[in-house]
């Protein structure tokens, strides 16, 4: 039986490091554009390949948590997919549900990295999704980033969760979920225990317009109308913060220098539900989410960084005042 199944897309993300950009912000600073001339050559400073991808930093980090995993997830036969085949088996990510699709080409995502913040040019290839013959019900289903035509795949998932109602169910809706918008996702987020989004996600999902000054306890509780029975929101430097239906709480981040944001997210949410797995509460959940993400900060790439179950539970007891406080 395994503790959590992650379902979605694997990319091997190519990180171009660049430091000869031209940044141009609107007055405060909110909205910000890298600048190149076009035709010129820019000079890269390093490139690095990861094995990537939302479900694929679910499975590596629940697995180096010490839950046992398996991926579903559709990859080509080429030297990309295998790189990812190979990097799930050192990190014990069981490759059960594993699927090789030949004549097709493994996902890759392009990443400018710059002062710690990157810009991704997203390829998913058209896959055939089908929902694999689960041998033993999983505790949890962690269910996030497909390509388009998701949508009758996710209908298979969503009949097997109501046929299986002990699963428990998080869902990080991506971008393919987000432009197929609500009505499409609606279903789904009556079943599920926790979505994870971040506060553009949230708006986009509810159709709030960017410009609005919309508070954090607003879209926590318009995401949480939706259905989960645990609304999370990230907001970049400001942390997360969280809704049970019944209180507020936010954290701010943990202190570290920061080498490159992506996979933040991802290693948030997957402490965050592994907390849970263990039984802990939210707030204690929230502090393994932002801790877990302090390590994948500092590390190029979404998975170098993510920590053990020993390590969290380390860095804190050494900080017994990091903790989260209500949401006002």
């Amino acid at each position: 039986m395994f503790d959590i199944i992650s379902i979605g897309d694997c990319v091997v993300d190519a990180f171009m490091f660049i430091n000869d950009f031209e940044i141009r912000c609107n007055l405060n600073k909110e909205d910000c554009k890298l600048c190149v001339s076009y035709g010129d050559k820019v000079p890269v400073e390093k490139f690095a390949l990861c094995s990537a991808g939302n479900a694929n930093n679910n499975a590596v980090g629940s697995a180096r948590l010490g839950l046992k995993t398996a991926i579903y997830t559709e990859i080509g036969d080429d030297n990309n997919g295998k790189m990812i085949v190979d990097n799930f088996r050192k990190e014990n990510v069981s490759l059960h549900y594993v699927n090789l699709n030949k004549h097709q080409s493994t996902n890759l995502h392009a990443v400018i990295s710059y002062q710690g913040e990157r810009t991704i040019f997203v390829y998913h290839e058209p896959r055939n999704y089908k929902l694999p013959a689960i041998d033993t019900v999983p505790k949890w289903i962690y269910y996030t980033s497909l390509s388009q035509a998701f949508e009758k795949f996710q209908s298979e998932l969503v009949e097997y969760l109501k046929k299986n109602p002990s699963i428990k169910i998080a869902f990080n809706p991506a971008t393919f979920h987000l432009k197929a918008g609500l009505e499409e996702l609606r279903e789904m987020l009556s079943l599920t225990e926790i979505v994870f989004m971040n506060r553009e996600e949230t708006m986009k999902l509810l159709k709030i317009d960017p410009s609005e000054k919309t508070s954090m306890k607003t879209l926590l509780e318009e995401a949480h109308k939706l259905g989960p029975k645990i609304s999370v929101i990230t907001d970049g430097p400001k942390g997360s913060a969280v809704y049970d239906g019944e209180s507020f709480c936010e954290l701010g981040l943990f202190d570290v220098p920061i080498v490159d944001r992506t996979g933040v997210g991802d290693s948030f949410a997957t402490a965050f539900v592994a907390a849970l797995f263990y039984e802990k509460g939210i707030e204690e959940a929230m502090k393994w989410g932002t801790i877990n993400s302090s390590g994948v900060i500092q590390k190029i790439g979404p998975q170098e960084g993510l920590m053990t179950k020993g390590e969290i539970e380390f860095i804190l007891n050494s900080n017994p005042k990091f903790t989260p406080s209500n949401l006002l």
